[in-house]
């Protein structure tokens, strides 16, 4: 079974060849060699023959530079440089900083989240008195996430005299974890 399978893959192999031969030949182009003669004889395979435009077939035209409308070909077509410019960006405003703070929290940008809390408090005048206490809390669970401990101390106490010492009571925890991680555990 596997030597017919064999020998129909050379009878293919042969045929094949040997119409390539003689469509070259029909062609006017060129005779076959001595080698593919030899090769379609002994049923080798053979590399194929690479192809050759037939002589006497017209052939395309190159086509034409395409120019821009009213240009010719020996003025030089202009080309646009940009030039850079300044995008005015407008400051965002407190309650604004507040929510991006609040996004670059959530996505574990605490430096980030830290200055735009700040940036809110700068204007603590737009800010009611809850959303100061929330970019207060905001930005000492930042600061603190971010490793600047003292900041994130001075924050919660900040938010404590906001309160008038009723914070909400889980800032002491963070004050208590921070006062220890600064070393002071006698005061934590």
């Amino acid at each position: 079974m596997l030597s017919s399978v064999v020998g129909f893959k050379r009878g293919w192999m042969a045929i094949v060849l040997l119409l390539v031969l003689l469509a070259s030949a029909g062609c006017g182009d060129s005779q076959p060699t001595g080698e593919a003669e030899a090769a379609v004889n002994q049923g080798a395979p053979t590399a194929m023959p690479t192809p050759s435009l037939a002589p006497g077939l017209p052939t395309a035209p190159a086509p034409a530079p395409t120019l821009p409308f009213g240009a010719t070909p020996d003025t030089p077509t202009p080309t646009l440089t940009p030039t850079p410019s300044a995008t005015p960006t407008a400051t965002p405003k407190a309650a604004e900083r507040i929510e991006l703070g609040r996004s670059e929290l959530v996505s574990g940008d605490y430096t980030g989240a830290s200055s735009q809390f700040q940036g809110s408090l700068a204007s603590r005048s737009e800010l009611s008195r809850q959303q100061q206490s929330e970019s207060l809390y905001s930005l000492g669970i930042s600061t603190f996430r971010d490793g600047k401990y003292r900041e994130a101390i001075e924050a919660f106490e900040e938010l404590e005299q906001l309160h008038g010492g009723t914070p909400p009571s889980e800032i002491y925890f963070y004050i208590a974890q921070a006062e220890m991680a600064l070393g002071g555990i006698e005061k934590a």
